[in-house]
């Protein structure tokens, strides 16, 4: 994904569901122009499923633009919620 418009079609994707979207940040540390964070991603899909995802994000900043952005999940976790079974 490269770009400001690449960005908002892949966010306005995720946030098509039903009800908020929640970024809750756990733990957030920072070393010259790298951001790590731990957080939980909540969101309903389109079909009423809640999500609920632990994530470790990896961003880089540079001339206060997020130039790189990383995001780690368990993807098996992430089908199974979407399934419906856990």
């Amino acid at each position: 994904m490269t770009g400001r418009s690449d960005m908002h079609q892949f966010l306005s994707g995720l946030l098509q569901g039903e009800g908020p979207v929640e970024f809750e940040v756990v733990r957030q540390t920072c070393t010259g122009n790298t951001v790590m964070n731990e957080r939980l991603d909540r969101f309903n899909t389109a079909s009423g499923r809640t999500i609920e995802l632990p994530v470790m994000g990896v961003f880089e900043v540079n001339e206060g633009l997020i130039t790189f952005w990383r995001v780690y999940f368990d993807n098996g976790m992430f089908l199974r919620q979407i399934k419906g079974d856990g």
